[in-house]
């Protein structure tokens, strides 16, 4: 899989080499939401669910906590939170109330800190236009160039995973592809492990 004449590599976000079966991420990121609503949060990966069912969105209630690879989060108000990891790179991270990312140790902070800093490098002029623009990790309100661009690259998926219930995060919470996610994956209730 290594080595520059595999192009796949170049790719930042790209994970497993489309072949998660072979290539796992036993960990991903954590992601806690510490806030009084319901958020939903973007998987760095599909998964699948037992009857075939592909999602990458999990909804979660205020104290729920979603063990494995997230992106980040949107909020009833189409606010974004954004974290910069990758499969190489666990970082666990609460989200708390007006959109603040709170990493839940200092190993989690140091590695998103170094990935932004090598996103930090793709952006300038010469690599951007071999790569694209990389987004750093932040919280991003919805008119924000940040939430215009995680709008554009996330809401298409949300919509899909929630259909109608994409604006009523409390009734997409208890969607039938939510509730099978729920009994399938680790998401712990209150922020409280299993």
């Amino acid at each position: 899989m290594g080595g520059v004449f595999n192009t796949v590599n170049f790719h930042l976000y790209h994970y497993a080499a489309n072949n998660p079966i072979h290539y796992i991420d036993p960990d991903g990121n954590d992601v806690t939401n510490k806030t009084d609503d319901y958020i939903i949060a973007r998987l760095e990966d599909k998964i699948t669910l037992k009857d075939g069912t592909k999602i990458d969105t999990v909804v979660l209630a205020p104290g729920d906590k979603y063990i494995g690879g997230i992106d980040g989060t949107r909020d009833k108000e189409g606010n974004y939170t954004k974290v910069s990891a990758n499969h190489k790179n666990i970082v666990n991270y609460t989200v708390e109330k007006n959109n603040i990312i709170k990493f839940d140790d200092e190993k989690s902070k140091k590695i998103n800190d170094r990935n932004d800093m090598i996103k930090k490098i793709n952006n300038l002029p010469v690599i951007n236009k071999i790569k694209g623009v990389k987004l750093t990790s932040g919280s991003y309100s919805e008119n924000s160039d940040g939430g215009k661009f995680l709008s554009k690259e996330w809401d298409g998926d949300f919509v899909k995973d929630l259909d109608e219930n994409f604006n009523n995060y409390d009734k997409a919470y208890f969607m039938k592809n939510q509730v099978k996610l729920r009994e399938e994956y680790v998401i712990t209730s209150n922020g409280e492990d299993e």
